[in-house]
């Protein structure tokens, strides 16, 4: 018996992964703990002399016997079975992750070679803002209606081109005039993707994948597959690395979970390991200062080159413990070229866009870690290379060249 529950145990354990985490768990519950304990030494899973190979083991083993670990994927599973993006469709960091995701769209589609699109929490794919799940905290009237606003108040030359096409996709979903359709990322995507990219939609709630299909065959997207319930940091490894090569994986969960930031870190890292060429693009909510300045460490720490991080504040978060959205960020691992560039003039315009009264906004978008220096020269390469410069200029000077 105890062999048999050593094997799946261990099996359990690399198919949830970040087991190590979930052990760390036990340290803030004595009732787990205590779970914990039971099953190491009923299964007779005693591993003094691995204590890293014991952790795994027991978490492993007291997922199968307690249906279900704080952390692990059947746990936030349930949990983000509560959460419901209707209630939040055409807020503020609505706008500002559409409008990053079209530029880093635009930035894919400057080289013509085919790439794959994941969204790992894809939702239905579009909102109505007059439901009653939208109405209920009336988000959008301090997102999209803002923009829409200012646009229509601005002389349309001082409007980004960015902002421009973001418009124009909210007026294509609303063609009779108005906002009332919001389009989510998956509309966005699609709308993105050439004859020869592909792209996966992953929803783990039955009801809202169910609404995802729909509109996917409703508005015949080509080479758009729905994933439907599925947990979407199992999709990211599973399929990736795509035969494609190029790609983006936009990622962003609820963070309802308490562990859900270990899980996205952990699965940056491993990623990243996998498909190294692949652009990732994180989500991440703004609620208390002490967290946002964690977690950029946190991203920064996990020692991978060139990623870019941009967010968007509109309330400053100086309560500990707070609920409310007060603004949020995205880390985006290998951006297209010069994206930083690209997004500038548009954040500054939101940021603006989506001031509330009395309450500046703030916005910053920089390197959160450098890419990789190409290996420096030697300095005899360096003084060879200084001392043909210095012939050339000499053989100009003396025979009247400038342009060789």
């Amino acid at each position: 018996a105890g062999e048999q529950a050593l094997e799946r145990a261990s099996k359990e354990c690399l198919r949830v992964g970040g087991a190590s985490g979930l052990w760390r768990q036990a340290e803030h519950c004595p009732m787990w703990a205590r779970r914990l304990e039971s099953v190491r030494v009923g299964a007779g899973l005693v591993s003094g002399n691995s204590p890293q190979l014991g952790k795994l083991l027991h978490a492993g083993a007291a997922r199968i016997v307690g249906g279900g670990l704080p952390g692990s994927s059947a746990a936030a599973g349930s949990r983000f079975l509560n959460y419901r993006h209707g209630f939040h469709a055409g807020n503020f960091a609505d706008c500002f992750k559409h409008t990053m995701l079209l530029a880093v769209l635009k930035g894919m589609r400057r080289k013509d070679k085919p790439m794959f699109i994941m969204d790992t929490h894809a939702g239905p794919g579009r909102y109505d803002l007059e439901s009653s799940e939208a109405r209920r905290g009336d988000e959008a009237e301090d997102g999209i209606s803002k923009v829409i606003k200012a646009a229509a108040a601005q002389d349309p030359a001082r409007v980004p081109d960015l902002i421009k096409e973001y418009l124009a996709i909210i007026d294509e979903v609303n063609p009779d005039g108005g906002h009332r359709v919001y389009p989510g990322s998956p509309m966005i995507i699609a709308r993105g993707m050439r004859p020869g990219d592909r792209s996966a939609l992953c929803e783990l709630h039955p009801e809202e994948a169910m609404r995802l299909k729909g509109l996917v065959k409703e508005l015949a997207f080509p080479k758009v597959r729905v994933v439907p319930r599925v947990n979407g940091f199992e999709s990211w490894m599973s399929f990736t690395p795509p035969p494609e090569k190029r790609g983006l994986v936009l990622c962003d969960p609820p963070y309802e979970d308490a562990d859900e930031g270990e899980t996205v870190l952990d699965k940056i890292k491993q990623g990243n390991k996998r498909w190294n060429t692949g652009t990732f693009m994180i989500w991440y909510p703004i609620k208390e200062a002490r967290w946002e300045a964690r977690w950029e460490n946190a991203v920064r720490q996990l020692g991978i080159p060139k990623i870019l991080a941009c967010k968007l504040v509109v309330r400053e978060p100086t309560k500990p413990g707070g609920k409310g959205l007060n603004g949020c960020g995205l880390i985006i691992v290998n951006p297209p070229y010069m994206l930083h560039r690209d997004i500038e003039e548009a954040l500054v315009w939101l940021t603006k866009a989506l001031e509330r009264s009395n309450e500046p906004a703030r916005s910053r978008c920089w390197w959160l870690t450098p890419e990789r220096k190409a290996p420096t020269k030697s300095r005899s390469e360096e003084e060879s290379s200084i001392n043909i410069e210095d012939e050339i200029l000499a053989y100009n000077a003396e025979n009247g060249g400038g342009d060789g």
